[in-house]
Parts: C-alpha cells; structure tokens; sequence
C-alpha cells in the first residue's frame, strides 16, 4: 500500500477539526493525521496525485478560508525535516524543493547526508545505480552484476532502513539530489 506523507504546521490550533475534515474530503477518508501541539504527521494512503491534491487543498484553506497554514511534502517523517517545515510561510513544498533551494549551504548538505548515515554502502549504491539505470531494475542489476534477486533484496533493503519508497516519483528526485552530494 502506497502512503505519502507531510508535515503541516497550523498557526491556529482550535482549526485542527476543520482542517482534518477538510483532507479526509479531498483524500477520500485515505487520510491519517497524528498531532503534536500545531504540528501534524499526515499520511495518506494509495493517491498517486498526492502532491497536487494536497497543494490544491492546502491553497485553497488559505485563500478562501484564510488558514494560516504550511505543508511540507517528505519521504518519512525523520526529525531532520522538522527544522526545515519553518521555512514555509502559508505554501506546500516538497523536500525537493527546499533542499534544491538551499543545496549550497553547508547545514543541508550535512542534513541530506544524515538521512542515509545508516545504510550499509552497497544498499546505497544499490539506489544510486538504480536511479541512473532510470528506475530499471534488470538493467540496474546488470550494471552491479547481481543475480535480479540479488539486487531486488539489496534495493528492498536500502528502502527498509532508508524509510523512502525509491520507486515513488517524489522521493526518487529527492534521493537523486542527495546522492549528487553523497560520497560513496
């Protein structure tokens, strides 16, 4: 089962009803929220539109209803993001996005490094090739000489203690910027 997730950040606390009823209206109900004080984990499960759905919604609460409201689109919810859910006034980005944005600077480097610190090197070269193989494992495997069920366990495990489907669109751009600035 596929499950997206983000990060929203409420000014208002009191709007956390309206705005869970009005996601659950626009994911049809495929929509988990866990809050922690104006800070919710939302997941929603199975939407291959997730993004613009969750843009078009988000957009709409602050210009219609006026919420003061911002969403950060992530691969899983580690605790490097939360830093970043305060550079977004009233506007969903993704983790692309902001890392794109800010790919010089010293402290997201660092902070992009840190997400993949505890994965085995040939789980990460795994990913690495898989995404310049275009997303093709038998050809992916062919370029590590792996048995296909070599290389499917390899990339199954590179998922597993990463937390990010590398096979979802979103989160293979956002590994393809990481790996750009990681030193195998």
């Amino acid at each position: 089962m596929k499950q997206s997730k983000a990060l929203l950040k409420i000014e208002n606390e009191s709007l956390k009803t309206e705005i869970e009823i009005l996601l659950e209206e626009r994911f049809n109900h495929q929509i988990n929220f866990e809050w922690n004080k104006n800070i919710a984990q939302i997941t929603v499960f199975d939407c291959d539109s997730f993004v613009y759905v969750l843009k078009q919604a988000i957009l709409m609460m602050i210009s219609d209803y006026g919420i003061a409201i911002s969403c950060f689109v992530v691969p899983n919810f580690h605790p490097v993001f939360y830093s970043y859910l305060f550079l977004i006034h009233n506007d969903v980005m993704t983790a692309f996005e902001i890392f794109l944005q800010n790919y010089n600077h010293e402290k997201v480097k660092k902070d992009m490094q840190s997400l993949l610190q505890n994965i085995k090197k040939e789980y990460l070269e795994t990913a690495n090739v898989f995404l310049n193989c275009n997303m093709n494992a038998s050809q992916a495997s062919k370029e590590l000489y792996l048995h296909r069920n070599s290389f499917n366990y390899r990339l199954n495990q590179f998922m597993e203690k990463s937390n990010m489907d590398i096979r979802d669109l979103d989160t293979a751009f956002f590994l393809k910027l990481i790996f750009a600035s990681y030193l195998f």
